[in-house]
């Protein structure tokens, strides 16, 4: 065997090995991304980017049960300071079901395609008066005006049962095409 010989066989064993590991790693990583789909339909995920104490976690946890009537759905609540790259790193990856957020990360969360329409949620005829212009949006779809985004101020119930004063608003918008969205737009509803 000479010289040439021995350094293709050592090259080769080399390669042979890096291939072995290479298809290893990616089959791990393709069977734990199908195993990391656990978006359970009877839990509500609700995010929150905003500059309210993390320390009210559990409150806010308590009072979403609370007001929530469903024996079988759950509401999961994340908190999170105000982040728009945090914000657009979870919206991507499709963790949350509801997000509430700083009025002023409006611009990254606001996109109609990717938003239910939370018309059910505020009062009819007269959301179109008491509501902002920004928060609706015509659906590309349907050519329908909807409401996309709910504010929550000082005067919502929310923050009035969670006895927290602000001086921001927030508002709330939820993704579309979830399997807990009906249990989504109740809580919402409640909360506004």
């Amino acid at each position: 065997m000479n010289i040439i010989e021995m350094k293709y066989r050592k090259s080769w064993g080399r390669l042979q090995k890096a291939m072995v590991v290479t298809i290893i790693l990616c089959s791990f990583l393709t069977l734990s991304a199908c195993g990391a789909d656990n978006d359970d339909p009877n839990t509500l995920d609700v995010m929150f980017f905003t500059e309210l104490p993390l320390d009210l976690n559990d409150d806010i946890d308590a009072y979403f049960d609370s007001i929530s009537d469903s024996d079988d759905k759950t509401v999961e609540v994340h908190m999170f300071l105000p982040s728009a790259e945090k914000l657009t790193i979870e919206m991507v990856a499709g963790d949350g079901d509801i997000y509430i957020v700083d009025d002023y990360m409006y611009n990254i969360i606001f996109d109609p395609v990717i938003l239910h329409p939370l018309d059910s949620v505020v009062d009819g005829e007269s959301a179109r008066g008491g509501i902002d212009d920004k928060y609706f949006a015509i659906d590309e779809d349907t050519g329908d005006e909807h409401i996309y985004a709910v504010p929550l101020d000082n005067e919502s119930q929310f923050l009035q049962d969670i006895q927290v004063n602000h001086s921001s608003s927030f508002i709330a918008v939820m993704m579309t095409d979830r399997y807990i969205n009906q249990f989504g737009l109740e809580l919402l509803e409640a909360i506004n």
